[in-house]
Formats: structure tokens, sequence, C-alpha cells
């Protein structure tokens, strides 16, 4: 039920600064859910939702209604544990589908399901930084 960017590295420091809550990287998912009237979801997204007792670091938010359903698009500074479930479970959605489309300064872009591609020099720089 969840596909997309996957990043794979060998690269000790750079795993570091990609997962590491403190350089607060950006992820950003597309996902199409139900349960709630759109505006209460986009609502909701601008509020401050605690997860554990944490909040969640939502930094951008798009809601779009698709049918019956929802497509959300949502950038996160952060990546604990399966956090785009647990915050759709907060806001009682059920997740049909979940997309992962970037991960810091790499787009997933066209690349179809079960490819890969090396990263560019560009994008491997701006790991670095």
């Amino acid at each position: 039920m969840t596909s997309g960017l996957l990043l794979l590295t060998t690269d000790g420091t750079a795993a570091h600064h990609l997962m590491h809550p403190r350089y607060e990287v950006p992820r950003t998912y597309w996902l199409r859910a139900h349960g709630r009237p759109p505006h209460e979801i986009a609502a909701a997204l601008k509020a401050r939702i605690m997860i554990e007792g944490r909040a969640v670091r939502i930094t951008e938010s798009r809601v779009r209604t698709v049918g019956k359903s929802v497509e959300i698009e949502l950038t996160l500074a952060e990546g604990r544990n399966r956090i785009v479930r647990r915050l759709a479970e907060a806001l009682e959605l059920k997740v049909e589908w979940l997309h992962r489309v970037s991960y810091g300064p790499v787009r997933l872009g066209k690349l179809p399901e079960g490819k890969w591609r090396v990263l560019t020099p560009r994008e491997i720089a701006a790991i670095g930084r």
C-alpha cells in the first residue's frame, strides 16, 4: 500500500544528514484517503497535530477532492516511522494509497515503478549541504 521514492546509500554521512531530525529534510508524499470532508482535512492539517506527544512538522499541504475520496499532497520536515499513516489515522482517515514523491533534494519524477537511477552530482552535492 506504499510506493514511491526510496534512497539506498552506503554513505553513512549522507544517510545521517537525510534521516536525523536536526536537519529537517523535507519529504513529500501524495496519498488518497477517505473518511472526512476535504475542508475538515485541510483545516486539521493547518492545526497542530500531536503524535506520541510531539507535534508533526507539516511544512506544506494541499487537499483536493477526487470522486468520494481526497488526494493530499503533504510535505513533512521529519521522518518518524510510519508518520504519514499515523497522521492519517489521527485525522480519522482511511488511506487508499500512499506514494513518496521526494526526499530532500531528490525528486522521483517520471521514474517507472520498479526502476532505479543513480543520483545526479547536483543531488549528491545538495544532500551534503
